[in-house]
């Protein structure tokens, strides 16, 4: 699933309602997307990539606390 998030809002909810019947069925998904707070709720095991390089990885409890924050280190974004 490429970037669920990106839908029109009515639909990103569904999507995510599809994802959430796979998971409960444990079935596999590759989610792929930028709202990493929704990602984040959702998933059992994170990985997040930069550049093409794993940059934080690790279950929902690893990404708790400021996400703001996380997002830029993992960026490099100093502001």
């Amino acid at each position: 699933m490429n970037r669920a998030s990106a839908c029109l809002p009515k639909i990103a909810e569904e999507v995510y309602g599809w994802i959430d019947l796979f998971a409960a069925a444990r079935v596999a998904i590759l989610l792929v997307d930028h709202n990493v707070r929704r990602v984040v709720k959702m998933s059992h095991h994170i990985y997040v990539l930069s550049l093409g390089e794993i940059a934080a990885e690790g279950p929902p409890k690893a990404f708790a606390g400021d996400l703001h924050e996380q997002v830029k280190s993992w960026l490099g974004i100093n502001f």
